[in-house]
């Protein structure tokens, strides 16, 4: 009885959950509270966020896991520099991973070769936690793989068949912008990616904002994934333009996708 004079946190918390609609570039009217039940403690701390494993009983979000990231406090205070707050970052996030996912699937649609499977993109959500700006994303499972990081360098000691596959992507979303913008920060668990980033020629809008997020390393990025990616068998398949020689792009020749 005396545990009543202690404050009980409870089992589970609404979060006020907004999902973006990428084809019609709007987000949905229809904002809905949903009931999760978040784990006290992260399982996992990034640069910008940490993240903590959830479950739901609501219809839209019962059989799967999900995972609600948080902002850093210190994050939050480095996101004034750049002119932003976390309601306005949150949401560009969400179009990001939004914009990122629907790419995917026209990449995999425009796939041919049998041997190249699928890629894609989990769901993320915007949500608001007790005033507080989070994401609500779709838990991968799987070991995580890193393939392309966010200013264009490509990782090494990775399988070859998921890197062509990554590295393909990357310049499939150049060319499908009609090389106004490149999905970079390739990573993920097993055919699933997540947490992109989006580098874009021009770094601000003609007002001054910028443009995605603060991981958008624009023109340096975009440079550096030019001068390291070799086209493979994939970017074949494609029919993509092979970058200009004076972006060092190796010939398909002189490439091993496997």
């Amino acid at each position: 009885m005396i545990k009543c004079g202690k404050m009980m946190k409870p089992t589970k918390t609404l979060v006020e959950i907004e999902h973006f609609n990428v084809q019609e570039m709007k987000w949905d009217d229809k904002r809905q509270l949903v009931e999760f039940q978040i784990d006290e403690k992260p399982f996992g701390k990034g640069t910008f966020r940490a993240a903590f494993m959830a479950n739901s009983s609501h219809n839209l979000f019962k059989g799967k896991k999900w995972v609600v990231k948080k902002y850093h406090k210190q994050t939050v205070d480095d996101l004034k520099d750049l002119d932003l707050d976390p309601y306005q970052h949150g949401r560009k996030q969400v179009q990001m991973h939004s914009l990122a996912k629907n790419l995917a699937e026209s990449f995999t649609r425009s796939i041919t070769s049998i041997e190249f499977g699928t890629v894609s993109y989990n769901e993320v959500y915007f949500g608001i936690l007790d005033g507080e700006v989070v994401t609500v994303e779709e838990f991968a499972s799987g070991k995580f793989v890193k393939y392309v990081n966010n200013n264009g360098e490509i990782c090494k000691n990775v399988d070859k068949h998921g890197q062509s596959k990554a590295e393909a992507f990357v310049h499939f979303t150049y060319q499908k912008s009609e090389e106004k913008l490149m999905v970079l920060d390739i990573q993920g668990c097993g055919k699933t990616y997540f947490d992109p980033e989006i580098a874009t020629g021009e770094h601000f809008d003609d007002q001054g904002e910028l443009l995605f997020c603060g991981g958008n390393l624009s023109q340096t990025a975009i440079k550096n994934f030019k001068h390291l990616h070799q086209c493979n068998k994939f970017c074949s398949d494609l029919l993509l333009t092979p970058f200009k020689d004076g972006d060092n792009q190796a010939s398909e020749k002189n490439t091993e996708s496997e």
